[in-house]
């Protein structure tokens, strides 16, 4: 598992907790231990072998647990394929699982692990989610009315971005808390709106398949959801890539028509017996949902308002499911071939299998994971990449600022000099509305053995004062995206009294003054200190200002006291004056420091200011090779 997937969780809760609202406690389950890119275990044996789940039912919409391997057809393209293994999950009682049981003795599919805690998501699709207040009253009942069965459940939302509110958890009272957080963040009932297109809707899903896909086992995404739009667009192709990517990261959806909570005019339907709605013309739901259920391998919930009936649909598919495997001998990367899968000899039972099938190149998965870490940054949290945002001045009644974007990468990931890597940053409203974004090509310099390979990039910008989540995307062509991502607060730019900015730790001066986002510093290398002192609201009259400097070690104790920084201020509204300060690194050991400044102007005097550090000892060359 990588670096950034180990943390992914644990990050996604600090994002939250930082810009989002309070976040309960670490959950009890670990984070996956593949990584995100993998489909799946045969991949690594053997790339032409597929594993395909699916479910059995009777006329009773119960699972049968008794199916053979003698008795399944399988057509891939139109063309008959030999099934060369199956394996049968069912539980003993609710939550229990088994090991895998292969239906023809001395046969396995190629992972023989132990079946893992079933996987319940539920997604809240925030653009097609109509009433939903209600939609989370409902869920809070379904959730509270759900006897426990040992699940494994996490909580997303698709709004702006895709958040994961909870990781993976079997604790019932955490996913409660989270759905009575988001029922009432207003960040999140603020982003329902009617996009332009479906576009958005369809990457957030390829987002999620390329999440589960790190998981092993089954899973099943509950998709609250509603009608689409009419947009003029046909999605056929999106559908397809879907229903592939869903079966490769073995993933059904079970989407519920968020829209058919309503109680007037209802019949029963005699066969099924649950209720419908006959004002909606189709029992089925807005097709578009009923496509995905169908395509994907997983069932539709549609206008009643026990929305919880897809939830109890997936806890009981999920205990009794079958994993067949094949190989396909004409095997194309990156191209979705439709499946067939029937059973003979039992007219009764009907399958529920994903339409289609996909096998990606590594080239696709890593553009995949790109698109994905833009959605998710905070899934692929990584420390070889670090963002900030730096206010710099002011100017009327706003900020100027910039963003610094800092990598630090193992010599070993480059693999020349010069070699670009893609880089993109987002800054957004706690809701996910983008407020500003860049996309760079980063030049790398030549690997050093032993060195962190470093670059930076910078963007200007006037951010105005808000809450945001700053994040910052790295295209590894070799591997899997690395992310940072950080919680920014900017307040309002003052309009009466003396404020100070920094100091800010870079390199440079005026206009060419480059913050740093690692606030480190070898000893010997140059290392600036701007500080910025600004009067607002004080009339049109100049002021004698000051700007004082001192420098202190981890003990408090002064380590040096720059020269002070007499000037004038000049002009109306919101007047600054910048001190540049080049720091002596040469004289300082190796330890943490902090520049502190305090600004004075007239009767003006601010409260001290200071910015941590460290001064990090030289790294000692390798010793030669001993040649005796």
């Amino acid at each position: 598992m990588s670096r950034g997937q180990a943390r992914a969780l644990a990050a996604a809760l600090l994002l939250l907790a930082a810009v989002w609202g309070p976040a309960p406690a670490p959950a009890q389950e670990e984070a996956p231990q593949a990584k995100p890119e993998d489909l799946g275990i045969e991949e690594r044996l053997r790339i032409d072998y597929v594993l395909i789940d699916f479910i059995v039912l009777d006329e009773d919409d119960n699972p049968v647990p008794d199916v053979t391997l003698e008795q399944l057809r399988l057509k891939v393209a139109g063309e008959k394929v030999a099934i060369q293994t199956l394996d049968r999950h069912c539980a003993q009682a609710p939550g229990a699982t088994q090991q895998p049981q292969p239906t023809e003795p001395g046969e396995a599919a190629p992972s023989s692990a132990a079946v893992p805690r079933p996987r319940i998501v539920l997604v809240f699709d925030y653009d097609h989610m109509t009433k939903s207040p209600e939609v989370f009253d409902r869920a809070l009942d379904m959730m509270a009315a759900s006897a426990a069965g040992g699940e494994q459940q996490m909580i997303v939302s698709f709004a702006e971005v895709v958040r994961l509110e909870t990781p993976f958890t079997t604790d019932i009272d955490e996913l409660r808390w989270a759905l009575r957080r988001m029922r009432n963040d207003r960040d999140l009932f603020a982003k329902q709106r009617a996009p332009l297109t479906e576009q958005e809707f369809f990457e957030r899903l390829r987002a999620i398949f390329d999440l589960l896909g790190g998981y092993d086992g089954r899973k099943t995404v509950v998709l609250f959801s509603g009608p689409f739009m009419s947009d003029g667009f046909t999605y056929d192709e999106r559908y397809h890539d879907v229903a592939g990517l869903a079966a490769a990261a073995r993933t059904a959806i079970y989407p519920v028509d968020a829209a058919g909570l309503r109680t007037p005019d209802l019949s029963i339907d005699s066969r099924r017996r649950r209720p419908v709605d006959t004002r909606a013309g189709s029992v089925g739901g807005p097709p578009e949902l009923s496509r995905l259920a169908t395509e994907t391998g997983g069932r539709m919930t549609s206008n009643t308002n026990d929305i919880g009936q897809a939830y109890e649909q997936a806890k009981r598919d999920l205990a009794c499911t079958y994993t067949l495997g094949f190989r396909d001998p004409k095997l194309q990367l990156d191209r979705d071939l439709n499946l067939s899968l029937k059973i003979e000899g039992r007219d009764n039972l009907r399958v529920v299998y994903p339409d289609r099938y996909i096998v990606r190149s590594e080239k696709a998965r890593r553009e995949s994971l790109v698109r994905t870490a833009a959605l998710a940054p905070h899934v692929f949290e990584s420390a070889d990449v670090g963002v900030d945002l730096f206010v710099t001045g002011a100017k009327g009644g706003s900020w100027k600022g910039v963003i610094a974007a800092e990598l630090h990468l193992p010599p070993e990931a480059v693999a020349a000099e010069g070699e670009s890597w893609k880089l993109e940053s987002f800054l957004r409203k706690p809701n996910g509305t983008i407020v500003h974004h860049f996309t760079r090509s980063v030049d790398l310099p030549k690997p050093e053995p032993g060195r962190p390979v470093v670059a930076r990039t910078f963007e200007e910008l006037e951010p105005p004062a808000g809450d945001y989540a700053l994040s910052v995307v790295l295209a590894d062509p070799r591997g899997e995206p690395r992310a940072s991502t950080r919680s920014i607060h900017i307040p309002e730019v003052p309009q009466q009294g003396p404020f100070l900015l920094g100091p800010i730790l870079g390199h440079g001066e005026g206009s060419d003054f480059s913050p740093l986002v690692e606030q480190a510093a070898q000893a010997g290398e140059a290392l600036d200190a701007l500080t910025v002192f600004c009067v607002a609201g004080t009339g049109g009259d100049d002021l004698r200002s000051n700007v004082a400097r001192r420098l202190v070690d981890a003990g408090e104790r002064d380590v040096h006291r720059l020269a002070e920084a007499p000037g004038e201020i000049q002009g109306g509204g919101v007047r600054c004056q910048k001190v540049l300060d080049k720091l002596d690194t040469k004289s300082l050991a190796p330890g943490k420091y902090e520049i502190r400044a305090r600004g004075e102007a007239g009767q003006w005097v601010t409260d001290e200011s200071g910015t941590e550090f460290e001064i990090e000892a030289e790294p000692q060359p390798s010793p030669a090779p001993d040649r005796r």
